[in-house]
C-alpha cells in the first residue's frame, strides 16, 4: 500500500516537472535574459529636458556632471586671480555650466555675475553616444554655447567644447576674435574630477570684458591631474596687440607653495622699426631741407651784394642832366 502511495506521488512529481519545470537555470541562461533586459546600445531616443520627465539615470548623471562644474569652475577662478593679481573676477566658463546643471535639476543656484543670460537650459541627446548640449535661452532663438559628448559608455570621460563666439560677455572681444573654440576633456571618478586638460584657453586682460583692446591670456597648456606631484601645470603667454608680450608659467603642487613665474620677452616689431625708420628719413629730409633754404638764401644774398659791388655806387642826377646819359662824356682839347 506504502508502495503505491509513493509510486502516484513520484509519478505526480514528474508530471509536474514536465509542465512547469524544476531544473535551475545555467549561468549562460541567467546571462542572457539580464543582457535582454538591458537597453539597447544603438537605440536613438530624444528625452525631454526636464526633470520631471527624465529618467533617474539622467537626472543623476547631470547631478555628477554639477559637482564636477564646480570643481572646475573654483579652480579656474583661482588659476585667473593668480595669473590677473584680481580679487573681483567674472563667473567663467565652468561656473555656467554649472548654473545650467543646477537650472534643469531645479536646484538653489546663484546669479551669474558678468555673463548676460540667466536662463541655461539642457537638451539631452541619447544614441550612440550621450550628448548634452548647453543652450542660451535669453533671445529670440535659442543658440547652443557648449556642447558635451561622452567618449566612453560608462560616462566616466567626456569633452566640453565651448563656442567662443558665443562667450564674448566673458571672455572678452579680443579672445573671441580667434575662430578656434575651447576644448576640454574630462575625466571624471564619481563627484570628483581624476584629471582634465584644455586647449585654447583664452580670456581678455581687460578689467572691461566690452572693451575691444588686444590684450589678452592664452594658455597652451593648461592641465590638471590629482595623481602628480603637480597637481596644476599651465604654460602660455600674454599677449598685446596680437603680439606675445610675456611668457607665464604656473605649478600648483599637492603640497608646498605655489610657483608663478612671467618673463618679459624683447619684443621685434617690425612695424615700429619702419615706422621709426621713415621718421628718421623724413627728418633727415626736413633737416637737409633746411639747410638747402639757408644756403639758398646765403647765395641770394652774396649775388645781390656782388650785384650791387658791379654796378658801383649810384650817382644822383643834377641840374645839368649829368649821370643820365648812356654814353661817355666827350671832352674837347
Amino acid at each position: 500500500m506504502k508502495m503505491m502511495i509513493l509510486t502516484k506521488r513520484i509519478s505526480y512529481l514528474v508530471l509536474f516537472c514536465s509542465i512547469f519545470g524544476c531544473v535551475g537555470k545555467s549561468d549562460h541562461q541567467l546571462n542572457t535574459l539580464s543582457e535582454n533586459k538591458q537597453p539597447r546600445e544603438n537605440e536613438t531616443k530624444l528625452l525631454p529636458t526636464t526633470v520631471s520627465n527624465t529618467t533617474v539615470s539622467d537626472a543623476e548623471i547631470v547631478k555628477l556632471l554639477g559637482e564636477q562644474f564646480k570643481f572646475l569652475g573654483s579652480l579656474e577662478k583661482e588659476v585667473f586671480k593668480i595669473i590677473l593679481d584680481d580679487k573681483v573676477f567674472f563667473a567663467n566658463q565652468f561656473e555656467v555650466l554649472s548654473y545650467g546643471a543646477d537650472r534643469f535639476l531645479n536646484a538653489k543656484s546663484g546669479v551669474l555675475n558678468g555673463y548676460d543670460c540667466q536662463k541655461i537650459d539642457l537638451q539631452i541627446l541619447r544614441g550612440s553616444q550621450r550628448t548634452i548640449h548647453f543652450v542660451n535661452n535669453c533671445a529670440k532663438s535659442p543658440r547652443i554655447i557648449a556642447e558635451l559628448y561622452f567618449e566612453t559608455q560608462n560616462n566616466n570621460t567626456y569633452k566640453i567644447r565651448f563656442i567662443s563666439s558665443e562667450w564674448v560677455s566673458l571672455i572678452g572681444y579680443s579672445a573671441q576674435l580667434s575662430s578656434q573654440d575651447r576644448v576640454c576633456t574630462i575625466v571624471g571618478v564619481g563627484k570628483q574630477v581624476d584629471r582634465f586638460f584644455c586647449e585654447n584657453t583664452k580670456l581678455t586682460t581687460n578689467s572691461n570684458r566690452a572693451d575691444v583692446s588686444l590684450n589678452e591670456i592664452n594658455l597652451k597648456k593648461y592641465e590638471y591631474d590629482r595623481h602628480k606631484k603637480n597637481e596644476i601645470e599651465i604654460e602660455g603667454g600674454i599677449y598685446k596687440d596680437l603680439i606675445e608680450i610675456k611668457k607665464i608659467s604656473l605649478q600648483v603642487p599637492s603640497a608646498g607653495s605655489v610657483k608663478y613665474s612671467e618673463k618679459k620677452l624683447k619684443i621685434k616689431d617690425d612695424f615700429e622699426k619702419l615706422q621709426k625708420t621713415l621718421l628718421g628719413e623724413s627728418r633727415h629730409e626736413e633737416n637737409d631741407g633746411q639747410k638747402n633754404d639757408k644756403n639758398n638764401e646765403q647765395k641770394n644774398s652774396q649775388t645781390t651784394k656782388d650785384i650791387e659791388n658791379s654796378n658801383g655806387p649810384e650817382e644822383k642826377p643834377n641840374e645839368s642832366g649829368e649821370g643820365r646819359s648812356e654814353e661817355p662824356p666827350t671832352y674837347e682839347r
